[in-house]
Order: C-alpha cells, then sequence, then structure tokens
C-alpha cells in the first residue's frame, strides 16, 4: 500500500481542524478521520493489515501536530482523541466480524495510537525533535491522562529521569516536569495517595536510584515517592536560576492541597 496519500489526507485533516473556529469542526474532523478506516475494514480483502496502516498514518499526524501546538490547540487535539474512542466499533454486515489491530478494538482500543505514542516518545526523549516538541510531547500526554487516556506510566518516567536520577536536572528538564504537575497535578497525587501500582513490564515503574536510595523499593505510584519528588525540587527551589523548579514545586503543592 502507498502510504503517502493517506499521510497528506491525515496531515490535511487534523491541520484543518485545528485552524477552523467553526462549531461544527469537532464533528467533521471526527468523520473524516474515522472515514478511510471504516472503509478499508469493509472493503479489503486484509482488514487489519489495511486499518493497521491507515492508522499509524492518522496517529502520526495527529501526534506530529500535538508535538507543535500548545494548550488550547492541544485540549483540541485531546477532545477528538476522546471522540474517536466513543466510536463504535465497526462490524461486518453479517456481525462475525469486528474491526479489530493486534486484538484491539477500534475504536474504543485506540490501536497503534500508543505505539505511536511511545515510537515518538522515544524520538523526542533522545533529543531528535528539539526541547519545545519534548515539552509540548510531556503535556500532551498529561492532558490525555487528564480525559482518561491514560499515560500515567509516562509521568512516571518523566520524574524518574529529572528528579530520580543522579544527573543534575537542568532549568528545560524542570519545566517539562512542571507540565505534569500544572496539567494533571491533582490526578497524580490521588494516583500517589491510592498507591496506584503500573504492571512492571520489565521494570518501566522502577525507582530511580535517588529514590531507592531512601528507601523507596516499589514502582508505580506511592505517598512515599510523592513526598521525595517534593524535596527534590525543594532542593532544586532554593538554586539560582530556580523559576521552573519553583513552578513545578507550586504546582504540587497546588495538587496535593486539592
Amino acid at each position: 500500500m502507498n502510504t503517502e496519500p493517506i499521510d497528506e489526507y491525515y496531515d490535511t485533516v487534523i491541520n484543518a481542524y485545528l485552524a477552523s473556529d467553526d462549531a461544527g469542526a469537532l464533528d467533521e474532523a471526527l468523520a473524516r478521520f474515522v472515514a478511510p478506516v471504516n472503509a478499508a475494514f469493509m472493503e479489503s480483502a486484509d482488514p487489519e493489515d489495511a486499518v493497521e496502516s491507515i492508522l499509524w498514518a492518522a496517529w502520526t499526524a495527529l501526534v506530529g501536530a500535538a508535538e507543535a501546538s500548545v494548550d488550547a490547540a492541544q485540549t483540541r487535539l485531546v477532545e477528538l482523541v476522546t471522540r474517536i474512542s466513543g466510536q463504535e466499533v465497526p462490524a461486518r454486515a453479517d456481525g462475525r466480524r469486528e474491526c479489530r489491530v493486534w486484538g484491539l478494538r477500534v475504536y474504543a482500543d485506540l490501536p497503534v495510537f500508543g505505539a505511536q505514542m511511545r515510537e515518538e516518545w522515544d524520538v523526542t526523549w533522545a533529543g531528535m525533535s528539539g526541547p519545545d516538541a519534548w515539552a509540548n510531547l510531556n503535556a500532551f500526554a498529561a492532558r490525555l491522562t487528564l480525559a482518561d487516556v491514560d499515560f500515567s506510566l509516562y509521568a512516571l518516567w518523566t520524574l524518574r529521569d529529572y528528579l530520580e536520577e543522579e544527573q543534575a536536572a537542568s532549568s528545560a528538564d524542570l519545566a517539562v516536569v512542571a507540565q505534569w504537575f500544572t496539567i494533571c497535578g491533582s490526578l497524580l497525587a490521588s494516583l500517589s495517595a491510592s498507591e496506584y501500582a503500573i504492571p512492571e513490564w520489565g521494570g518501566a515503574a522502577r525507582v530511580g536510584p535517588l529514590g531507592a536510595q531512601q528507601g523507596i523499593t516499589e514502582g508505580g505510584f506511592s505517598p512515599q515517592r510523592w513526598e521525595f519528588w517534593r524535596s527534590r525540587l525543594e532542593a532544586y527551589a532554593k538554586e539560582p536560576d530556580a523559576g521552573a523548579a519553583q513552578a513545578a514545586l507550586a504546582a504540587l503543592s497546588r495538587a496535593a492541597s486539592l
């Protein structure tokens, strides 16, 4: 399958949606997003492969737009993701086959979206897309998590990298930390209070070395880990050029008091 036309199609769909102030823009974007997927499922001899290819193009366009967007534009993209996830799962007329990719239901389980987010996360974390893209991608993941599209594991990755590792975090790093506490800090505080355990998946939610030195042994969220993050931000907030650390600490403190 030649994916170039479908790549261009989804770039156009997402860009037109973000550029429009029309009250019906969300409904139009939703309809245009799902149309190629539904057609491929109904018409292709190998529907799973065809739908997977289209979803890669679709989510690549959406995540790419999120990396280049902030605030209201990202909120609109999150709205589109949640509307997509609420669509009825396409099914063949005989009812014996519904649309799935990798065993996940289209659209309810958002197949390929998580994989695309992880792929882009790794590239952006490595610095290949620039600091603005990295900050924006973290903000997008935080907004998705607040909207019940769970990327809380990504919060742990960022907080571990910048608050639990021995290498000192920069102001830019702490500004990324601040995104999580500002956007969905109250949710992270709740997850910590309830000791929300994320499946380890090879240690994905593990504690960093500085946290481990303080006796925190369990991965996932916990009150002990939350208080460790607070202590690290308090230390950073006392240093010169501490604006980002102070912003992150203030957001964490507001979240904990709600």
